[in-house]
């Protein structure tokens, strides 16, 4: 089996297994670890919780209850709450841990996903939420090129942009600049990232997910989970395993899916 994704060649079909039926106002979050969050993010009262031995054990939220998204990184949660960013662990013996890591500092604007923006010395950087602005970030070191371009990410130091393809194509990527790299693709719905693996995870439509070497910058794989279902987000991708929430068959669930073994090795080299 071949890992490097071309035209001619036919997408590597998945096998979808459902792990279980979620609430509609739910959504999940999976850290380097393995542990799962549950997010009811639009219940009356939010509630942020994980599951074991058939258990939930739920966190104690920040007084104003307030958490406007959640992100994975390392074996910690983060999420922004009214004027501070929290971090979140989870231990069997000590529960589930909020602590305040920063108050939010005038100046910085948040952008989609956990990505925020900062002026310094008249110079644009990025930088991810549980990250310091006052010192931390990557520059935006191709300002005047980005021009029908969306910042999606960051992955090993690199601002990852896309760039909507205007007809349906496998995406293609190349580097804008030292700290830039361009995904083009057809209607993409999500950026999957992380430092932890050499490859970014584009989900397309009709089920599909593009595996991109971002060293090569070549698509490795062309992943067909099926076009029956909505990915609705990406919980986690750990040790080829992929991990979302997704509407199919008329039910909101949580799924997983098996990579092939070869992307796997990849994946782990």
């Amino acid at each position: 089996m071949t890992l490097i994704a071309g035209m001619e060649s036919s997408p590597i079909r998945l096998e979808l297994v459902k792990k279980e039926n979620l609430p509609c106002d739910t959504l999940t979050v999976q850290v380097d670890n393995g542990t799962i969050y549950y997010w009811d993010r639009f219940s009356q009262t939010q509630r942020l919780y994980v599951k074991w031995n058939g258990e939930e054990i739920e966190a104690k939220l920040p007084e104003d209850k307030r958490i406007f998204d959640v992100f994975p990184h390392g074996n910690s949660l983060y999420f922004e709450s009214t004027n501070k960013i929290c971090e979140v662990t989870f231990t069997l013996s000590d529960g589930i841990i909020i602590s305040k890591l920063r108050d939010t500092i005038e100046g910085e604007k948040y952008h989609e996903n956990e990505l925020y923006t900062i002026l310094r010395d008249g110079k644009t950087f990025v930088y991810r939420l549980w990250e310091d602005p006052k010192k931390d970030g990557i520059l935006i070191d191709a300002p005047d090129e980005l021009e029908k371009l969306y910042l999606s990410g960051v992955h090993r130091s690199k601002l990852i942009y896309v760039k909507i393809a205007p007809e349906e194509s496998l995406p293609t990527a190349h580097k804008l600049s030292e700290n830039i790299i361009v995904v083009e693709t057809y209607k993409c719905l999500v950026v999957h990232t992380s430092d932890s693996s050499p490859f970014i995870y584009i989900v397309g439509v009709k089920g599909h997910i593009y595996v991109l070497d971002t060293v090569k910058l070549e698509i490795m794989a062309d992943l067909l989970l099926g076009n029956f279902l909505k990915i609705r987000r990406v919980a986690g991708i750990r040790n080829g395993v992929f991990t979302a929430n997704v509407w199919m068959e008329l039910e909101y669930n949580l799924v997983t899916a098996q990579f092939p073994d070869e992307y796997v090795k990849l994946a782990n080299d």
